[in-house]
């Protein structure tokens, strides 16, 4: 049965918690330009939106220009937006939300355009 640390094995042996993309919503994605040159904010909410724990997915982000056209693509795990492995061990506990915010550093990009995608590698 699914516990907020996660889900227990056979032995009591704690296992990681399941992976349920579709569990998953991100909303109001934000980039920015920061106060630091050739650095992007980064800023959403992650929520789950099930009666149970999941694993924490990673994002990739694409940044496009003004055409449309992909500038970079960037893979982000879930040990650069949660800050320790315990809370990432145990996962997004059920029906809950968590705030993000990344600096992201870039050699003098300037994107029109994002798209954000989560998955699980």
């Amino acid at each position: 049965a699914p516990t907020r640390a996660g889900l227990r094995g056979p032995g009591g042996l704690q296992g990681r918690p399941p992976r349920e993309i579709d569990a998953l919503t991100s909303e109001g994605f934000e980039l920015q330009a920061s106060g630091t040159p050739n650095v992007l904010t980064l800023s959403a909410v992650l929520r789950n939106r099930s009666a149970h724990v999941v694993g924490y997915p990673a994002m990739e982000l694409s940044l496009t220009d003004s055409a449309g056209a992909l500038i970079v693509r960037k893979v982000i795990p879930p040990d650069l937006y949660v800050v320790d492995a315990a809370t990432i061990e145990a996962g997004l506990a059920a029906r809950t939300e968590r705030p993000l915010r990344l600096a992201l550093q870039h050699d003098g990009l300037q994107p029109t355009g994002f798209a954000v995608a989560l998955f699980y590698p």
